[in-house]
């Protein structure tokens, strides 16, 4: 039986594929999550919104636990999963980094102190730290209903 040189290269091509499947996940699974959080804008006026951006680089399933301020309104506005395969001294590092972002729109004037909240990832939870916001004067936007947003 002959090979051919695509027959060659289909089995190289598969012996990587199956070597990608058998070596990331263990080093995924070894990583521990990096969760950063914070906003845009320390300041905003009264009408406009500043984003919230939560990234996590080693999580996969992320959810936060946002919470529920007098007077400011969360919008979600962003979500993106990407995945790194990157190799380091030999080894191969794969890793998942999440992106979410929110406005945050305030419908009054003055501070604000945006309490630190939970993020849950891959089942463990991890904390925000508490970040201030001043509303400054402006034209203010109707609140929407928070049972309309989906975290």
């Amino acid at each position: 039986m002959t090979t051919t040189k695509s027959d060659l290269l289909s089995r190289v091509f598969a012996l990587l594929f199956l070597t990608l499947f058998l070596v990331v996940p263990r080093t995924y699974a070894q990583t521990t999550p990096e969760v950063t959080v914070g906003i845009s804008d320390d300041e905003v006026k009264l009408g406009s919104a500043t984003r919230l951006q939560i990234q996590v680089k080693g999580g996969a399933d992320v959810k936060p636990s946002l919470p529920e301020i007098p007077g400011i309104d969360f919008k979600k506005t962003g979500h993106n999963v990407s995945s790194v395969l990157t190799r380091e001294n030999g080894q191969l590092t794969y890793q998942v980094v999440t992106f979410l972002v929110y406005h945050v729109v305030p419908y009054k004037e003055g501070d604000v102190t945006i309490p630190p909240f939970n993020i849950t990832v891959d089942g463990t939870q991890y904390r925000s730290p508490e970040m201030k916001l001043k509303v400054l004067p402006g034209t203010a936007p109707r609140p929407t209903p928070r049972s309309s947003q989906s975290n």
